[in-house]
């Protein structure tokens, strides 16, 4: 054998996990897993919804949120997709999207205009 060393484990990184910018202030969550739920509305969805919102977003002129499509938050509500949100400076909002005409109500009330 070699005059070898031994190995040593790796050394972690110096740097400390450190903020990076996003590019985006606002996210919208959608939950993917009421899509298998039964009576939620018909032909639409997770994706789908997310597409709506989005658009509905570009029309209400309130930037550009990210969309996000995500498992179960919890909330389950009976009959509708959950929606959730995040917006900087205010609370996480969060509702029950019943209709697929729904999209510019449920911008007005995730993004409430002051």
């Amino acid at each position: 054998m070699k005059n070898a060393e031994p190995r040593r484990p790796p050394q972690p990184s110096k740097a400390a996990p450190g903020r990076v910018r996003a590019g985006w202030r606002e996210a919208v969550l959608v939950c993917k897993d009421c899509e298998r739920r039964s009576g939620v509305p018909k032909r639409l969805s997770a994706a789908a919804l997310a597409k709506m919102l989005k658009q509905a977003c570009r029309t209400a002129r309130v930037g550009r949120p990210r969309l996000l499509l995500t498992n179960c938050m919890g909330v389950c509500p009976k009959k509708a997709y959950t929606v959730a949100a995040l917006v900087p400076g205010s609370e996480i909002a969060v509702i029950a999207f019943h209709r697929k005409d729904d999209a510019d109500a449920a911008v007005a009330v995730l993004f409430p205009r002051d």
